[in-house]
Order: C-alpha cells, then sequence, then structure tokens
C-alpha cells in the first residue's frame, strides 16, 4: 500500500458532503449567526476560497476564528490530498485490473488458490481493488468468490465482464487528471461552476465518474472499502 494512501487512512474521518457543505464549522456557529452563515453558504456565485473568508470574518464575531480557520484550512488540504491520491489510483487501476484478470485466467490453479492470490493482490492495490470489485457488485458479483466461480464455469460471461472493467479503467485513466482539475483545483471558480462541471462529467464521462465517487468516498470515510476477504 502507497505511504500517501496509508497516511489518508489514519486521519479522522471526515465524509467529503462535510467538506462541501460546510457542517463541521456550522457546528461551531451560534444559532444567532446562523442565518448569516447560511447566506454566505448558499452563496454559489463565489468562489470556495471567498466563501472560506467570509465565514472566518463572520466568526470572528462570536471568538471561533481560530477554530474556523484551521477546520477549513485541513479540510482543504485534506481534500486535496485525497484528489491526489484519486489521480494517482486512475494511473494504477489498469495494472490492477489486468493482475486479477491474469489470475482468472490461470485455470491450472483450484479456486482457492486464486482467491489467495486475490487477497495477495488486494494487499498491493487495496483502492484499485476496492473499485474493481465495487463495479463487479453492480454487474451481478457480489464477492470475489463469486468473481472466480463465474470464471471457472462460464468464460465467455468472465470475458464480457473483462470488456466492461476494461471500458470502466480506461475511461477513468484517460479523464481522471482533467477530472480532478475540473472538480477540485479551480481556485477561481464560483461553486456553482463546479456543480456545473460535475453534472458535464456524469454526462460525459459516466464511467470514470463512477470511478471517482468511489474513491473520493472510500477516503473520506464515507463508504468502506470493498476487499477480497
Amino acid at each position: 500500500m502507497q505511504f500517501h494512501l496509508i497516511f489518508l487512512l489514519i486521519l479522522p474521518v471526515l465524509v467529503v458532503s462535510e467538506l462541501h457543505d460546510y457542517e463541521d464549522v456550522r457546528r461551531l456557529c451560534p444559532t444567532e449567526y446562523r442565518e448569516q452563515f447560511e447566506m454566505i453558504v448558499d452563496d454559489l456565485s463565489v468562489a470556495e476560497e471567498e466563501t472560506n473568508r467570509k465565514l472566518i470574518v463572520l466568526s470572528s464575531h462570536f471568538e471561533e476564528q481560530d477554530n474556523f480557520r484551521r477546520i477549513l484550512s485541513n479540510n482543504a488540504r485534506r481534500l486535496t490530498q485525497i484528489y491526489e491520491e484519486f489521480v494517482a489510483a486512475t494511473q494504477r487501476i489498469k495494472k490492477a485490473k489486468y493482475s486479477a484478470q491474469a489470475i482468472l485466467a490461470n485455470r491450472t490453479h483450484t479456486a482457492q488458490e486464486q482467491y489467495e492470490q486475490a487477497i495477495r493482490l488486494d494487499k498491493r492495490y487495496p483502492l484499485e481493488m476496492s473499485v474493481l470489485l465495487d463495479i463487479c457488485s453492480t454487474m451481478g458479483y457480489p464477492t470475489t468468490k463469486a468473481v472466480i466461480a463465474s470464471s471457472l464455469k462460464n468464460i465467455p460471461k468472465t470475458n464480457q465482464l473483462a470488456a466492461d472493467l476494461e471500458e470502466y479503467t480506461t475511461e477513468a485513466q484517460s479523464t481522471g487528471y482533467f477530472i480532478a482539475q475540473g472538480l477540485h483545483d479551480t481556485p477561481y471558480v464560483s461553486r456553482r461552476s463546479q456543480q456545473d462541471a460535475r453534472k458535464t462529467f456524469m454526462r460525459r464521462y459516466p464511467k470514470a465518474m463512477a470511478v471517482h465517487d468511489h474513491i473520493i468516498k472510500v477516503l473520506s470515510g464515507e463508504v468502506k472499502f470493498r476487499s477480497v476477504i
């Protein structure tokens, strides 16, 4: 497992929805300032940096300025780390997929031997395997053992699964950096424009966005890793 990924996993759980809807700092806002808080957060016409600046100014009125600045800064840094790992994962996912295919293609090994090899692969590519297993689950394979069992009995069906996964991994690999730029690395773009960008990506690159959403949710702690075991 990559060091960066280990570092992300030991951080406190903070789901992406909270990074974007300001729930963590909302909890610190007194009731009498909540209306102003919501007005700032609901204004999607400005960039995230401007929203954060206004919230920090507001927090100075109830002596939470240091906490607001610390939380908002940490959230921004955490989200940057998550997106960096997302981009890196999109460049590794094909290798993980081909390694998994090689395990299934070796007919000289028993199902148990293939399963043990898959466990070792999972330790090497935990994030990428989580994505692949999540996609498999949407195609009727709830577990790794289900994939292995199917591959031993129905080669055409396994070939179709491999072709489907190839589409997901290819689209993710080719658009991952572009998606990360459009959804995160946009300091001067309004939050509304970021939301519109997501809708566009969902329409143009649905498979890459499925990979994106699973990775972001896993790394933020919103959902658990899908593991071979």
